[in-house]
């Protein structure tokens, strides 16, 4: 109401030419304005926000005379008539060559992509046809290698029905042989039986007479065996209580020998009595054989002189350096009452 009321009063009784200058002046002069602030390239590069200030400015202009604008339309920028003002006319060719240019690249970026693509779709096509290649070839050798299992697995069974087929023939050749086979055994163990029993009532009397004669036999044997084998008991008995008491009566002695004797003396005896002076004589013997022993030889007198004693005396002279031998082959000293052998200054 009030847009009415101020175009009624500013507005009414006007006419047309003076409502159009009134118009036009304030488009024109509000366009002026805003294209003073505004440099040329603000203006062309940027339509749309210059047309939407443009509206704006002259909208604020128009509400004290009781208008609005509903639409706004920017004529197109041209130059003024005359060969020297071609500035828009550039500017037009510059945008549209840049728009040409533009296109171009777009046309040519769409080209490469398009060109990439298709080879792209070219190269995963032929990757995987070769894949589906691959894996058909696959296929076909696994049905093959199945084809060839089941084969082999067919020949198997073909061989081993072929198998007990001829297994079965040979059975069905030779089943009356085996038959006739267990016949002629039965009739075989028929005629044993028979043989036997024959044999039977004929020998068995014999056979029980003469067993009874083998029996007497090994009776009196065993009897003799073992009156002999009580005779060997006896004397291995009597033989061993021999030993016994003569092991006993040798202890008993020797124990009172060695009661009432030295014990170097002992140690003599037993030596003597086990033959110890002569083996270690014959092993010194051996031991020194090819070598150079040393050899103590005792004189006591003339060697022209020759009388009664004289077997004695070289006895006597010839048992301290075998004692002496003994001694340190055995570290058993002599007794005090033998001769010792002199030592060495």
């Amino acid at each position: 109401m009030d847009g009415f009321k101020r175009y009624a009063q500013r507005m009414n009784g006007l006419t047309e030419a003076e409502f159009h200058t009134i118009l036009t002046g304030v488009i024109h002069g509000q366009t002026r304005i805003l294209a003073g602030k505004l440099n040329v390239m603000q203006i062309f590069n940027d339509r749309d926000a210059f047309k939407m200030n443009i509206q704006v400015n002259v909208e604020k202009e128009l509400i004290p005379w009781g208008l609005s604008v509903t639409n706004a339309n920017v004529s197109e920028l041209r130059d003024m008539p005359g060969e020297e003002n071609k500035y828009f006319a550039s500017l037009q060719m510059k945008a549209i060559s840049g728009a040409t240019n533009d296109a171009r690249v777009e046309v040519a970026e769409a080209k490469k992509r398009g060109d990439i693509g298709t080879a792209t779709r070219d190269g995963e096509a032929s990757v995987e046809t070769t894949r589906i290649n691959a894996a058909n070839v696959t296929a076909r050798n696994a049905r093959q290698q199945e084809i060839e299992r089941s084969n082999n697995q067919l020949r198997l069974v073909k061989l081993k029905c072929e198998q007990e087929q001829a297994v079965r023939q040979k059975e069905a050749q030779m089943a009356p042989m085996n038959r006739e086979a267990i016949l002629q055994t039965e009739l075989n163990k028929l005629d044993a039986m028979k043989q036997l029993e024959f044999l039977r009532s004929t020998q068995f009397a014999k056979a029980t007479v003469e067993a009874e004669s083998l029996a007497k036999v090994a009776e009196g044997r065993a009897t003799a065996t073992k009156l002999e084998a009580d005779a060997d008991l006896y004397k291995a008995q009597k033989e061993a209580e021999a030993i016994l008491a003569k092991a006993q009566a040798q202890a008993e002695g020797l124990q009172r020998f060695m009661d009432t004797a030295e014990p170097d003396l002992v140690k003599f005896y037993l030596g003597l009595e086990r033959n110890l002076f002569v083996d270690m004589a014959q092993k010194t013997a051996q031991a020194v054989q090819g070598l150079n022993p040393k050899i103590n030889i005792w004189n006591t007198g003339a060697s022209g002189e020759s009388d009664a004693m004289s077997p004695l005396r070289n006895l006597f002279t010839s048992i301290p350096p075998m004692l002496d031998a003994v001694q340190t082959q055995t570290g058993v000293r002599m007794p005090s009452w033998m001769p010792q052998q002199a030592t060495e200054a």
